[in-house]
């Protein structure tokens, strides 16, 4: 447990959020508010992989979309895993798509698209729904395709959505 102070008062944060000293419970703004400050407080570039991957997710988690960009886009320069850099990709894509930045999301695919072994089912669906937002039809329906393929007959939940989605717009 650490503490912050903020606005003249003493947060007690966890894994698990924010509480005041009298262990009441902070309403979920004030939550984005202080981990905003907490997020400030650090210098990302000291960061090790592991870190910077358990901060975007929680980032994400949390709505604070720009932040998880900054830091999973700090862990593709520095990691060299490719199975690694497979999830951060369907993560970045996801947080693009968020912020309502669907050309984002294409970019990044058309930049790792000749790389087959970087694709994965989760990142090809967020593709085929940035296409969708964009109004591309086809393209979507191609991703989805692919993104079927990949997972196996296994299909998430998202895919299944998408599906529907282009179905509707077909």
């Amino acid at each position: 447990m650490e503490e912050l102070l903020y606005n003249g008062i003493i947060y007690i944060r966890n894994r698990r959020g924010y509480w005041t000293r009298n262990n009441e419970i902070v309403h979920e703004l004030l939550q984005r508010r202080l981990n905003a400050e907490w997020m400030n407080a650090f210098n990302i570039e000291s960061f090790s992989v592991w870190r910077l991957r358990a901060e975007a997710v929680k980032c994400k988690e949390n709505g604070d979309y720009v932040r998880a960009i900054q830091y999973l886009t700090r862990a593709m320069e520095i990691d060299n895993s490719r199975y690694y850099k497979r999830s951060y990709l369907a993560i970045l894509s996801s947080c693009y798509r968020e912020l309502q930045m669907p050309g984002k999301s294409i970019e990044l695919y058309e930049q790792f698209c000749d790389q087959q072994y970087m694709l994965s089912a989760p990142f090809l669906t967020s593709v085929a729904a940035a296409y969708m937002d964009c109004g591309s039809v086809s393209k979507a329906r191609a991703l989805a395709d692919e993104a079927y393929h990949l997972s196996y007959g296994h299909v998430a939940l998202d895919l299944m959505h998408l599906n529907n989605r282009i179905n509707a717009a077909s």
